[in-house]
């Protein structure tokens, strides 16, 4: 169950919070604040003048404690301010320098304006090592020339299903094996209008998508569409009885499962959320990662040539 999220006022100037056993900033007693390779810091660690900084950028925020010892930290900030960000993450520091990474836990926003919700569950974290609070973004630059070509690699490593960071305009190169053993290699696919369609059962967008993609399919295989299915459900049982309900007529590759390895597949591809289609022409170029409302028209430009 999601949190509630407190409304913020986000036209205001300064915001008050209440940081429990914070005090003021002291530069001689703050630890050498680090971010995980390619994180920046938005906001940098601070244990006081949250108040005045909270509106540095549109951004606004408060804290508050919940039951069951957590933290809620909630934000807002103009959509326009987060166009070159993936994702923010809220961190708090003890005095030695020990992170503590705030779970994302909603999120809602109009048109101009976005908010979020993380919660820090303190439960076997002591209170009074919560010292420094700060907020980390990951930039799309970040993510695509330093975390996602790491991520990729150390899947690769483990042997695991692993995708490149899809670019627009440059070659899709990929090798992956389907839930029923087969291979699937981006080199034999040339020639073909491919699309990789990233869904799961849990996201009721991608299967309110399935009926009008499996009527597209039949139209155009024929003249040499082919549809990859990537499945993102957390079991292989779940995603093989969905495929079949769904009597999907198109090879579907599983995502890796294990927690670890698919936090390291969303670095590596960039899928922090589903639905996702990437559509590769006749060359094995992308050329969109679209939405299951634009994919006709993409369609279109492709299956022609």
């Amino acid at each position: 169950m999601k949190t509630i999220i407190p409304p913020l006022i986000i036209s205001a100037i300064s915001l008050a919070t209440s940081l429990g056993s914070l005090g003021a900033d002291n530069d001689e007693l703050k630890p050498d604040f680090q971010n995980e390779t390619g994180w920046v810091w938005q906001m940098s660690p601070s244990s006081a003048g949250w108040t005045q900084r909270a509106a540095d950028g549109g951004m606004v925020m408060r804290l508050d404690e919940l039951k069951g010892d957590r933290l809620l930290l909630t934000f807002a900030y103009p959509v326009a301010s987060g166009y070159n960000v993936i994702k923010f993450r809220p961190v708090a520091v003890s005095k030695s320098g020990q992170r503590f990474v705030f779970r994302r836990d909603g999120t809602t926003g109009t048109k101009e304006v976005f908010q979020e919700g993380h919660v820090l569950d303190l439960r076997g974290i002591p209170r009074d090592q919560i010292t420094f609070l700060g907020i980390e973004k990951l930039t799309k630059d970040n993510l695509q020339n330093v975390i996602a070509p790491n991520a990729f690699q150390k899947l690769k490593e483990a042997g695991a299903a692993a995708l490149p960071y899809p670019v627009v305009g440059k070659p899709y190169e990929f090798e992956l094996a389907s839930i029923d053993g087969r291979r699937i290699a981006s080199k034999d696919l040339r020639g073909k209008v491919v699309l990789l369609d990233f869904w799961a059962r849990w996201c009721g967008v991608c299967m309110a998508k399935m009926p009008k993609l499996k009527e597209t399919f039949a139209r155009l295989h024929g003249r040499g569409f082919e549809v990859i299915g990537i499945n993102h459900d957390y079991s292989l049982e779940v995603a093989k009885a969905t495929i079949a309900k769904q009597e999907l007529p198109w090879p579907n590759v599983l995502a890796p499962v294990e927690k670890s390895q698919r936090e390291l597949w969303e670095q590596a591809t960039g899928a922090f959320s589903i639905p996702r289609l990437l559509l590769l022409d006749r060359e094995g170029i992308l050329r969109a990662n679209t939405s299951p409302s634009d994919l006709e028209a993409e369609l279109e430009k492709l299956i022609g040539k």
